[in-house]
């Protein structure tokens, strides 16, 4: 009722379709050809959706595991450098406590 159907009917042939069905001899069997053509159409794209969407789905798996992978790899990344930090931090405890002391190799040994 609306231009906007009326282009989309006029887009696709449907009144040129019905035109010409209705002026030929049997009507009925051209519009059960069109209706089972669209009816098979109907089902290859139902077909194809649901391949699309084990598709999406095995991608989905996909990126799950690799978010899981990557929040492994993570998490060892900041413990390594969590142990590297603490290694450093006990080092520099360590040189400055030998300083405070005057042990061996501290700053009051090397300037003599």
């Amino acid at each position: 009722k609306c231009p906007k159907d009326k282009a989309w009917v006029e887009e696709r042939g449907c009144n040129s379709f019905l035109r010409r069905t209705f002026k030929a001899h049997n009507p009925q069997e051209a519009l059960v050809k069109k209706i089972a053509e669209l009816y098979n159409t109907i089902l290859f794209n139902e077909e194809d959706k649901e391949e699309f969407q084990m598709k999406i789905k095995s991608r989905d798996e996909d990126v799950e595991s690799y978010n899981r992978e990557l929040n492994r790899i993570q998490a060892e990344v900041l413990a390594g450098e969590e142990s590297k930090r603490r290694i450093l931090l006990r080092y520099i405890r360590a040189v400055k406590a030998s300083v405070s002391l005057g042990e061996p190799g501290s700053e009051e040994y090397r300037n003599e």
